[in-house]
């Protein structure tokens, strides 16, 4: 039966089989490979369910990572959530105790899958008063992946370090899930050995996780290691290979090698699966225009930016192209 010990981060009591402190997510036992991140000290002494991450300006519709690869920079997608546009959303409305319609907490998560930023809000509102209500750690995964819906990464890692340290004895698939979402937030956030690690503890657990080797294909390719990154990404589509943004990293890896025509056919059939997949878009666009094919590199690089309104690298492509038509 396990007791109790003292977190020394935060000083409140945390069961002692456990390896981090569920109300700060410090670490309790010394373990490199799931430490998490300090990066919020000031707070560290308020219990989770009173303390409200804050919220800087801005949204994005997904996790990017920009990847210089080949001398040309290009999109690839880190994260890979299950919810997707299109999907069919939950009953519309269910009514509070005092009769005030108000729309299920399940709907505005599907909204905010489907890129709507002001619903990503109102869940991430909602599961931060279910904390203070109700202590729901059930909570805290949710209001990680919301936040890297809206483009903070540093909130996102916070708060699924803690679902983290919360479901220590969770099953391996759990875990693994948690792990990949810990990771892809810390990517994003520019802490890549703490992305690294996890990713890493995850193959560990899982070692066919598809998103898992997809996501460590994509930080491979963000330090420049084509060839293992090819390996894991290509194992990856094999895994799993109707999931788009898995085929356009391996198409980037691909084009950074030379294989031209490989990686325009992963490119085309991520496409295919996904017509609105901004980062295959971006490797065609990038195919033609090094083809001399500046019309259909337009095309394409206009696809990615109306796909991932106000993303600056698709932006910037299209840009150049256009530029370079108008010299003509």
């Amino acid at each position: 039966m396990s007791g109790l010990v003292d977190c020394a981060k935060c000083g409140r009591s945390a069961p002692d089989d456990g390896r981090f402190c569920p109300w700060c997510g410090s670490l309790l036992a010394d373990d490199p490979v799931t430490r998490p991140v300090q990066r919020h000290d000031e707070r560290a002494a308020t219990p989770m369910r009173e303390r409200m991450p804050s919220r800087p300006s801005g949204s994005r519709r997904g996790l990017w990572l920009l990847a210089a690869v080949g001398g040309i920079a290009t999109l690839s997608v880190i994260v890979f959530l299950a919810t997707r546009e299109g999907e069919e959303a939950p009953p519309p409305r269910a009514a509070t105790p005092g009769g005030t319609p108000q729309v299920p907490i399940e709907q505005l998560e599907q909204r905010a899958g489907a890129g709507d930023a002001g619903a990503a809000r109102q869940a991430i509102e909602r599961h931060e008063q279910r904390l203070r209500d109700d202590g729901a750690m059930a909570s805290l995964p949710a209001l990680g992946r919301l936040h890297a819906r809206v483009g903070e990464p540093e909130e996102a890692a916070r708060w699924l370090d803690a679902a983290l340290a919360v479901e220590a004895h969770a099953p391996a698939e759990r875990r693994v899930e948690l792990l990949v979402d810990s990771a892809n937030a810390h990517a994003m956030a520019g802490h890549a050995s703490e992305a690294k690690a996890r990713i890493d503890e995850a193959l560990r657990l899982a070692p066919d996780d598809a998103r898992a080797l997809g996501n460590r294909g994509v930080l491979e390719l963000s330090r420049g290691e084509v060839a293992s990154a090819e390996r894991d990404l290509s194992r990856a589509v094999v895994l799993q290979p109707e999931l788009a943004e898995l085929r356009s990293a391996l198409a980037t890896a691909l084009r950074a090698q030379g294989r031209l025509a490989e990686a325009r056919a992963q490119a085309e059939e991520a496409v295919r699966v996904m017509p609105t997949c901004a980062p295959a878009h971006v490797e065609l666009g990038l195919l033609a225009e090094g083809a001399g094919d500046l019309a259909a590199a337009r095309d394409h690089h206009a696809r990615a930016v109306a796909a991932l309104p106000g993303d600056a690298v698709a932006a910037a492509n299209l840009a150049r192209v256009e530029g370079l038509l108008e010299r003509r």
